[in-house]
């Protein structure tokens, strides 16, 4: 997300959001869509996001405006944005599939439904970025 705009950047849909080379190899599909490099990356102390300052760094070496000394900024927690993504956006999935657990048409436990589930909307989630 853009910090002054606030206009989303980016978005990935995968099935983790631990990993950092899932973080890594979606923050590089997306400089090289854009064909450049964003001045900052900001990010929380995530373990997931330390690969990818490491990027960051190694991608601004060259630079030499004043951002390139330090081309990221660790912030807070991003939870406040996730609880207002919940809230605003999210909540609508997660009744979705409430529903579907509850009307029986979807088990989460059965790994063969929760895998063909997440590539339906993956798929559906992707085309939409």
């Amino acid at each position: 997300m853009d910090g002054f705009s606030r206009r989303m950047m980016w978005v990935t849909v995968g099935n983790t959001n631990s990993d950092p080379q899932t973080m890594v190899q979606s923050y590089l599909e997306y400089i090289d869509s854009i064909d450049g490099v964003p001045i900052k990356l900001r990010v929380d102390r995530g373990i997931e996001n330390v690969t990818a300052l490491d990027y960051q760094a190694l991608l601004r070496l060259e630079h030499d405006d004043e951002s390139a000394a330090k081309p990221y900024i660790i912030g807070r927690s991003v939870e406040r944005w996730w609880a207002f993504l919940k809230q605003n956006f999210g909540q609508f999935w997660i009744n979705l599939f409430k529903d579907m657990i509850e009307i029986q048409v979807y088990n989460p436990h059965d790994y063969f439904e929760y895998s063909l589930l997440q590539f339906c909307f993956t798929e559906s989630s992707s085309e939409r970025n």
